[in-house]
């Protein structure tokens, strides 16, 4: 999706699919089954009392979820195909790279380097 926004497109996997009007396109059923087995759930019956909606608790809806997972591969597939006429430089790419860095890991906010903290409160300024 960042070689997308690079070309300026829109960021999100339907929406790139849309715009590039790919032959494959997003399950748009998808965001109910993300919720159905990714996020915790209820205790239930169907769940065995877990908050887990394992496969077994609906094998129908879980070969739509993974049917899911396939499609969405097919379409990031198809817009690599799509996109690979426009690279994108190394430099973007690397850009990228430590942007996700940074997120994972965050900044060190209390390294030696910084100034010390101020001596007074809020409290002795008024």
């Amino acid at each position: 999706m960042v070689w997308s926004g690079y070309l300026s497109l829109q960021m999100s996997l339907d929406a790139v699919g849309t715009a590039l009007d790919l032959e494959v396109q997003k399950v748009t059923a998808g965001k109910r089954l993300i919720k159905q087995f990714c996020t915790p759930a209820t205790p239930s019956v169907l769940n065995g009392g877990g908050t887990r909606n394992l496969p077994g608790s609906d094998p129908n809806g879980w070969q739509a979820f993974v049917g899911y997972n396939q499609r969405d591969v097919e379409v990031e597939l198809a817009i690599h195909d799509r996109l690979s006429s426009f690279p994108m430089p190394n430099t973007e790419w690397d850009a990228y790279a430590l942007d996700q860095r940074i997120n994972d890991t965050g900044i060190l906010l209390d390294h030696p380097s910084q100034t010390p903290p101020l001596p007074w409160t809020i409290s002795t300024v008024r």
